[in-house]
């Protein structure tokens, strides 16, 4: 079979024409691929970053939402269980006589200092002695232990122990709000 010039130049315009169109292909395609494949990275890598943020941003919010729990129960117990600070030392000091009077106790030698421990908190420090025999000292240790209000016993020191009496100093913290 003989090829003919017209048939060899359509032959050779074809074959040019697949040669371009590789070389066309393989820069565009290659640059395209090239594209392709960084904004897939860069997908990945904001999408990972994403995630990251948001799972601390969730973490962030629930310790947010712990402190704020916290902070609102600090508050209740505040308002439960702290004397009123207005009112200064007088409410501690009846609640004092209340629970040695109902105990059977006597309480001689109150002395107190006030000290701020933060944020609108104070501690009133109490020493006071009390005599007693020791059945009236369990029940007011009892009902101080017992008490709504936040009242904290720091030290109990002994002395003139007979059978009859004990004579007790005692400190004691009381909180105002």
């Amino acid at each position: 079979m003989i090829i003919t010039d017209r048939e060899k130049k359509v032959i050779y315009f074809l074959i040019f024409l697949i040669f371009l169109n590789l070389i066309i292909n393989k820069w565009f395609l290659t640059n395209y691929k090239s594209s392709y494949v960084k904004t897939i990275d860069e997908y990945n890598s904001k999408r990972t970053s994403f995630l990251n943020l948001r799972e601390k941003f969730n973490e962030i919010k629930e310790r947010q939402i712990n402190w704020e729990k916290a902070i609102s129960d600090l508050k209740q117990v505040e308002k439960e269980y702290f004397f009123p600070s207005g009112e200064g030392i007088i409410p501690i000091r009846k609640e004092i006589d209340r629970l040695s009077q109902s105990s059977g106790l006597e309480v001689n030698n109150i002395r107190y200092s006030l000290r701020e421990i933060g944020e609108g908190i104070s501690l009133y420090e109490l020493d006071f002695l009390i005599r007693g025999n020791y059945f009236n000292f369990t029940k007011f240790l009892d009902a101080v232990e017992n008490k709504d209000i936040f009242v904290m016993i720091n030290k109990l020191n002994f002395s003139n122990i007979s059978q009859d009496e004990l004579e007790i100093k005692i400190k004691l913290y009381a909180y105002l709000k």
